[in-house]
């Protein structure tokens, strides 16, 4: 009887100390993945930051692409594209669309006489009145220098002259 009760508590003495081991093994695992979480969530939240940030520079990259600096129009570039893309829909639907190169005469004169900054003045003030004058959908953009483009999709020719001699009577 003696050597029995021996037995069953070396067997329960080994399954004690598993039990104790396994204990101590769950509790550093479960310490060990808290940290990991604590990491991952972390790594996470700055991921999110820096892809927030590349976003913001992202979009002023593609606004500096596109946009005039002087007078935040599009430029050249931005309206050549959309001429091109207007010129499909045109083949494809027979719809309308006009296109207007606005230019300011005798400008070198303001240049020269007045200096850069009273021009810069006059172009912004150009394009701000103007750009106030179009539909939504309308296009314009700065082309270079002293010269716009305008382009009016689903307008004909002669609604276009219409709108381009009021806007050289408002200018």
């Amino acid at each position: 009887v003696m050597a029995c009760a021996l037995h069953f508590g070396w067997i329960s003495h080994k399954q004690m100390r598993a039990q104790v081991l396994n204990s101590v093994i769950n509790d550093r695992l479960a310490s060990a993945l808290s940290d990991a979480n604590q990491t991952i969530n972390k790594t996470n939240r700055e991921l999110k930051d820096k892809n927030l940030a590349l976003m913001r520079a992202m979009a002023k990259l593609n606004t500096q692409a596109t946009h005039d600096e002087l007078t935040g129009l599009h430029n050249r570039r931005f309206i050549l594209q959309r001429l091109e893309d207007q010129l499909q829909d045109v083949r494809r639907y027979q719809n309308p669309c006009s296109i207007a190169l606005l230019d300011i005469d005798h400008f070198k004169d303001v240049n020269d006489r007045y200096g850069h900054g009273i021009g810069d003045l006059v172009l912004k003030g150009f394009a701000r009145r103007i750009q106030d004058e179009l539909r939504q959908g309308d296009v314009f953009a700065r082309y270079g220098g002293e010269e716009f483009l305008m382009m009016l999709p689903m307008t004909e020719l002669e609604d276009a002259g219409k709108l381009v001699d009021r806007l050289r009577q408002i200018v």
